[in-house]
């Protein structure tokens, strides 16, 4: 395919005011495969054109434009997302990989979202490598593990050539004043969008603004706070007026992010801030700030007109004694609840239960049969859609599902005489507290389920390692018991097979009794944090009380964690990328799907950093509130 050079004209608000010339296109690389015709493109431009010219070790970015052609809409986030990769060869490592590639030979996704027929745009960042000369990089789209996108062969012609040397005379003192440092700094930022400019409201009320700001300077910020200033007290009001909302990080910051902006990319930012408690006027301003140093460009003004004094209950949020993160005492459960894990689907023509230190209670359905003493093994089977339990005198027969619960204590162990399940050269068959043997709802499978308390539960889990800072092992106890729950109450992923969770890494590694005596320090670390789980404010209301929340985790990532929506879609605010320092010393490499908590990540945070697990849990789980569901 051949294009011709074009003059593009076009200028368009989707691609934020720039320019775009089109350049000569030679489409040298032959089609891959294209399983999805409806994913389809068109060149249609670039924002500066080739050869680009660019110092040895500098970055730069180029926003490409393309028409989309097709019938699905792209997206540069979620599953199915669009992002440029290597050819010729395909999938090599590109010597211009910049910082926010998600891999040597993935560029990032697109811009936004892409409906059929309108302009799409790539902000392809590059990083010159160090060796001068001259390089072309070819490109191909694709819609991650989907399809090529047909028509999306791109390349660029760059020209790295040496860092201008500068000569800096000797300066004088009057040379440079502090406000002529301010006019020229490193960081800019052009501010796009602001959703109020003014603002009447009662004292003490929530208002929430979002601004959407550009990064228009060379240097990405490497994550940046929004810092308002104090209000302008009058005559006879207290000291203490303020702006902020309980989820400040201090009376001026209202906002702190981790992640990176590159050069060029565009930066969506909501906060809700609340007016004075006295009726008046008050300017309210507020600026970016990354290493302490202020991003020219983002200065911003709300007038705040307070039209009446707040309510006496209302109080203004205190920053003067900072404390570390306390989880709330809230204690929401009358009880521990208990969780039905999915342990076996069972292979053979019958079952061997033998209790270990308890007699345990035999039902079929809701109906008691007998007990089944302590040491004895019981038969199950199901034959013609009629369970059985066999154990010397105690003959169990029934259409209804047979239920072994301890006599005495909850916490008993039974054992699976006939189960093999094997890891890491240990046969896990015994468990704690009650055990079905039970048929799935219109199926003929059969499976043996633990209905176990979630201390126990949590106790049972296998998916960490018992030399682990104890720190982290409580913080993996939480996001393990706050996800284990999250499934039970507000999913039904395993309804029509009778039980909450399953027994492998679809769900969580619970491997039971035997389990506990591996990882004492895990046991250990599971019984300090007992009853804590992780909430959010999922309505943003704050008269409502927070909710349990899903807590994924994983082993670790490339250098940050994902998002819920780049990986599966949709939207979790508690869940968004955030920097990974320690797995990034590891390498570009990521083990696991990515979202939430990393653990080797988090590992190195409680013995490197010191920190405790609840800073731990809060900074994988942005947001959030620890609460103690349970005593």
């Amino acid at each position: 395919m051949n294009l011709s050079k074009l003059s593009l004209l076009s200028i368009s608000f989707v691609a934020l005011f720039a320019t775009f010339f089109a350049v000569p296109v030679l489409a040298a690389d032959p089609e891959p495969p294209i399983k999805d015709d409806a994913y389809a493109v068109r060149y249609a431009g670039q924002s500066l054109p080739d050869p680009l010219k660019i110092e040895a070790g500098a970055t730069k970015t180029v926003e490409f434009r393309f028409k989309n052609t097709g019938t699905a809409t792209l997206q540069g986030k979620g599953s199915r997302y669009v992002a440029a990769y290597t050819v010729q060869p395909r999938y090599h490592s590109s010597l211009f990989q910049a910082a926010n590639w998600a891999a040597a030979d993935e560029t990032a996704g697109l811009y936004g979202s892409c409906a059929p027929g309108a302009i799409c745009t790539l902000q392809l960042q590059l990083k010159a490598p160090e060796k001068v000369g001259t390089y072309k990089e070819e490109f191909h789209l694709a819609a991650k593990y989907h399809s090529w996108v047909k028509g999306g062969y791109f390349w660029i012609e760059l020209q790295v050539v040496a860092p201008e040397k500068i000569v800096t005379p000797a300066p004088k003192e009057e040379a440079v004043t502090e406000e002529e440092k301010e006019v020229a700094p490193v960081l800019q930022a052009n501010r796009f969008g602001q959703s109020k400019k003014k603002v009447s409201a009662a004292g003490g009320e929530k208002v929430t603004v979002a601004m959407v700001y550009h990064n228009s300077g060379e240097q990405a910020w490497t994550g940046y706070t929004l810092e308002t200033n104090e209000p302008t007290a009058i005559a006879a009001v207290s000291k203490t007026l303020t702006f902020a909302d309980t989820k400040w990080h201090s009376a001026t910051r209202a906002k702190t992010v981790s992640h990176d902006v590159a050069p060029g990319a565009y930066e969506r930012i909501s906060f809700s801030f609340r007016t004075p408690t006295k009726k008046g006027s008050y300017p309210m301003t507020f600026a970016l700030y990354a290493d302490g140093t202020k991003i020219a460009g983002s200065d911003a003004a709300i007038e705040v007109t307070v039209t009446s004094d707040a309510p006496s209950h209302y109080e203004e949020p205190d920053f003067r004694t900072p404390s570390k993160v306390v989880p709330k005492e809230e204690v929401r459960l009358a009880e521990e609840p208990s969780i039905k894990v999915g342990i076996w689907k069972v292979d053979k023509n019958y079952v061997l239960i033998t209790p270990q230190t308890d007699s345990y209670k035999v039902y079929a359905g809701g109906a008691y049969q007998g007990i089944l003493p302590k040491g004895k093994t019981a038969t199950l089977k199901l034959r013609d859609d009629i369970y059985s339990l066999k154990a010397g005198d105690l003959n169990v027969k029934s259409d209804k599902h047979i239920r072994l619960v301890p006599e005495n204590n909850p916490h008993a162990v039974f054992k699976v005489d006939n189960l093999d399940r094997e890891y890491q050269r240990v046969n896990f068959d015994e468990y704690r507290g009650v055990v079905e043997y039970r048929k799935v709802q219109n199926d003929d499978q059969i499976y043996v389920i633990n209905d176990v308390l979630m201390s126990d539960y949590v106790a049972g889990m296998g998916e960490n390692s018992d030399g682990s800072p104890e720190e982290y092992l409580k913080a993996q106890s939480v996001a393990q018991r706050t996800y284990g729950y999250f499934i039970k109450e507000y999913s039904n992923k395993h309804e029509k097979r009778n039980f909450d969770v399953v027994a492998h890494t679809g769900d969580q590694l619970y491997l039971g009794y035997k389990s506990e005596a591996i990882r004492p320090n895990f046991v250990k670390a599971s019984k300090a944090t007992r009853g804590f789980m992780v909430t959010y404010d999922t309505d943003n209301d704050d008269n409502t009380a927070t909710e349990v929340v899903i807590t994924p985790y994983f082993a670790r990532t490339d250098g940050r964690t994902r998002s819920w929506k780049e990986v599966w879609g949709g939207h979790k605010p508690w869940l968004v990328s955030v920097p990974t320092v320690y797995d990034r010393s590891r390498g570009r490499r990521m083990y696991g799907h990515g979202v939430g908590m990393s653990q080797l990540d988090a590992s190195d945070r409680a013995s490197k950093l010191g920190e405790d697990w609840q800073t731990i849990v809060k900074y994988y789980y942005t947001d959030t509130e620890i609460v103690k569901m349970y005593k």
